[in-house]
């Protein structure tokens, strides 16, 4: 947590250190996500998850750069994560993973003039620290359906007791490993900016850093990367 700290104050600092020679216009910026992962076991198998709804908010800086060129740092709290669903026999059982992230996006804007507003284009990387989360897992058979929550953690390296369970879901622990807490990754997004400050856009990410942790401090051949898209809604202030 201390290297965060530490992370945070140089990126405001790098970000916004220009602010007395330069137009910077702040503003908040939330919407609604879908995440998963890609995942693959240590044999190279594509695991098969599936979309998990989620959300972002917080607040961006617009710092000017060049004629309708734009450098547009923030601060977000951002939830991602994947489902996971496995029937056998006549047993059903899915697995949702909600981890929560704060996220310092870095995007490079262009908005060029547009009937009463601005088109927006923009790129950029991003990194992420891993700050929590929740678990859900379902077991269905039939009529008989069985359930346990709880939260997530984020580990460099866990241990084999904790990663294995007798194969009775109450005996699952309430707290799980995700993967590393550090992500790294690119943005896409493209929107429109009214005349009145508001903006809508969407977005896209792919995370370009492996999250799987090692097991005992081994390497286990496993590869977990995040990925999202998304839909933001945004004003200036």
């Amino acid at each position: 947590m201390l290297m965060l700290k530490r992370f945070l104050l140089l990126f405001f600092t790098a970000g916004f250190c220009g602010a007395a020679f330069a137009q910077v216009q702040f503003g908040v910026r939330a919407g609604a996500n879908l995440s998963n992962v890609v995942e693959k076991d240590e044999d190279g198998n594509k695991l098969s998850t599936s979309l998990l709804p989620g959300f972002h908010v917080g607040v961006t800086a617009d710092v000017a750069i060049a004629d309708e060129f734009y450098l547009q740092p923030a601060l977000l709290f951002n939830t991602k994560g994947y489902q996971y669903k496995q029937s056998e026999s006549s047993v059903t059982v899915s697995l949702n993973q909600h981890p929560y992230y704060l996220e310092l996006p870095v995007n490079f804007i262009y908005k060029p003039a547009l009937g009463n507003g601005h088109l927006l284009l923009g790129a950029g990387p991003y990194i992420a620290y891993g700050v929590g989360g929740r678990w859900k897992l379902k077991a269905e058979s039939g009529s008989n359906t069985l359930s346990r929550t709880g939260s997530l953690e984020f580990k460099n390296d866990y241990s084999l007791d904790s990663a294995l369970f007798g194969g009775n879901i109450d005996d699952l622990p309430e707290k799980l490993p995700y993967g590393k807490p550090f992500d790294l990754g690119v943005n896409l997004l493209a929107g429109f900016e009214f005349s009145r400050k508001f903006s809508v856009q969407l977005n896209g990410q792919l995370g370009l850093l492996n999250i799987a942790p090692t097991l005992d401090g081994q390497k286990t051949g496993a590869v977990a990367k995040n990925m999202q898209f998304g839909l933001s809604v945004g004003y200036k202030f």
